[in-house]
């Protein structure tokens, strides 16, 4: 057999691997906080000959010349598309300008780090173990600021306003950057407003949220006094793996968005971004439902876990007031361990350390676009407890755990009806007995 013979014989074996996790991933209940499906209209685009195209954001039509002279042919079409979803953007998020050029959320944080604010400045965050980003304080201080944590209040699961005061009495901050992972309640985005003052740059990550702020569910960050509003757009958000930015002042949009232009972010990649338009334009359309089914699922879900006999973390008995939901892990053998459990039962949810706590982390937003709803959250809740506290055989729930995920194949709260891409009704009907619900 020749080296090539070999090779391809290779590449055919690791292409076939890739392909079980496609079809692993297609069998899997997906729950993880941090991850959505987009439309299938939008989906579409993913393989558009345009993914092998330069974009350089324009109002011109057919050609585009850039400010360093470079000439291009334009995408007229994406273009008209991207000024419709600003529009529609700038509308759902209170905003004066809509950015949607960062290829991710990490990419948008890096923006926003290098344009307000200046090697040797301090930059507030939140600490990963109190459900901040892994990645903030590092890439802070590979820039050269200061990186601070936020001070934390682990029992009401909110910033320590107090000692808050205190820290920027002793260490005045340049920038706050809210960028919260575990977000069950609103952040006091006023208060701290008015600890910091006007000086300080404000900035809201919603990446968790975002889905829920467009639909009118959530927190208003930048009417509440954020100047600028960001976070990656495949979470509540249900589009693609990209970033947005948008800005309470258009005059301080204007000048971030050039200078991030001039040499932080280049081509914009049509397809994501045709993605995030169809995306944005359905949350016009359906945002407010969804976000609302999103919570309602969540509440759901939390007290159904709840009544099945888990620990949640909660804030005075209230579990959530978001599409998340914490299990706490201590209480059932370990969040690692019992999250391996679901993982081999069929279920995709994540563990990890937020209010310094071991917990399993759970979203709804997946499930919701797929059109499950309150009767869906109490099998899932079943589901889990046969797993983790009855010690079923994963096999035997797996086999349910299938059923039920195969028996939503559409996209809800899009406009895949309207473009012929809808499959028929969803099969699954809660109004019957739950098949294993005799066992």
């Amino acid at each position: 057999m020749s080296s090539q013979d070999t090779f391809i014989k290779t590449l055919k074996n690791l292409i076939q691997d890739v392909r079980q996790d496609e079809q692993r991933s297609r069998e899997t209940l997906h729950l993880t906080s941090y991850e959505n499906r987009m439309s299938k209209l939008a989906e579409s685009f993913l393989n558009s000959p345009l993914s092998y195209r330069y974009n350089f954001n324009s109002d011109a039509s057919d050609v585009v010349k850039t400010g360093t002279g470079l000439m291009l042919m334009g995408l007229p079409g994406v273009y008209e598309l991207e000024a419709a979803a600003k529009k529609v953007a700038n509308e759902l998020f209170h905003s004066e300008l809509a950015f949607f050029r960062p290829t991710s959320g990490l990419s948008a944080t890096l923006c926003t780090v290098n344009t307000t604010s200046n090697p040797g400045d301090t930059i507030y965050s939140i600490d990963p173990d109190d459900g901040g980003h892994f990645a903030t304080k590092h890439l802070a201080e590979r820039c050269g600021r200061v990186s601070r944590f936020i001070p934390w209040d682990s029992k009401n699961l909110s910033i320590d306003l107090d000692a808050f005061r205190k820290s920027i009495k002793q260490h005045p901050a340049q920038m706050v950057l809210f960028e919260h992972g575990t977000p069950l309640f609103n952040l006091p985005v006023k208060e701290v407003r008015e600890i910091v003052g006007d000086e300080t740059v404000i900035v809201y990550d919603g990446a968790h949220t975002l889905g829920l702020i467009a639909g009118g569910q959530f927190q208003d960050p930048l009417r509440e006094g954020a100047n600028m509003l960001q976070g990656n757009t495949h979470k509540t958000f249900p589009g693609p793996e990209k970033g947005m930015i948008f800005f309470r002042d258009q005059t301080l949009g204007t000048k971030i968005t050039a200078s991030i232009g001039a040499g932080l972010i280049s081509n914009s990649h049509a397809h994501h971004l045709i993605c995030l338009c169809i995306t944005m334009l359905e949350m016009l359309e359906f945002g407010k439902a969804y976000a609302s089914e999103m919570i309602a699922n969540g509440a759901a879900l939390a007290q159904s876990l709840a009544d099945e006999g888990f620990n949640l973390v909660n804030r005075n008995g209230i579990f959530t007031t978001s599409h998340e939901i914490l299990i706490e892990g201590d209480a059932i053998g370990g969040n690692y361990e019992a999250a391996q459990l679901l993982f081999a039962a069929g279920f995709s949810v994540n563990a990890r350390i937020a209010f310094r706590r071991n917990i399993i982390r759970l979203g709804t937003e997946e499930v919701t676009r797929r059109g499950m709803k309150k009767g869906e959250m109490r099998q899932i809740a079943r589901l889990f407890k046969r797993v983790i506290l009855d010690k079923e055989p994963v096999e035997n729930v797996k086999k349910d755990v299938i059923f039920l995920n195969n028996s939503f194949a559409n996209i809800h709260y899009s406009f895949d009806k309207e473009f012929g891409l809808w499959k028929g009704d969803d099969i699954y009907d809660t109004a019957q007995d739950w098949r294993r619900e005799s066992n």
